[in-house]
């Protein structure tokens, strides 16, 4: 009997098939012991709250925000998210000092 061959893939994202893409300033993650799962909100400060969307307790008020995303994650997928996110954020502090000095020159 043959062994199966071995295949290796390469992921491309389908950027001609993409969702919409939604504004999130809020990331609240709760894990379970098979994975973890990310929701994404965006919070806006109301100039006043309508009452069905607080709730007082011992002197703060909680506002419902809606969420935005919700993905779930198998535990190795958060390892590599951590990595990239890791890697871009470095890149992103980068180029923004180099902004920062360049205007500080000009």
């Amino acid at each position: 009997m043959e062994k199966p061959k071995k295949v290796r893939a390469t992921v491309i994202p389908d950027v001609e098939n993409m969702p919409p893409r939604v504004y999130a300033n809020i990331a609240v993650i709760n894990h379970t012991n098979f994975d973890f799962t990310l929701n994404f909100l965006e919070f806006v400060v109301p100039i006043k709250p309508e009452a069905k969307d607080t709730v007082e307790a011992e002197g703060k008020i909680e506002l419902l925000t809606p969420i935005v995303a919700r993905i779930a994650l198998p535990p190795a997928v958060v390892g590599q998210l951590i990595q990239a996110l890791t890697i871009s954020y470095e890149q992103y502090l980068v180029e923004i000092e180099a902004e920062a000095k360049l205007r500080k020159e000009g």
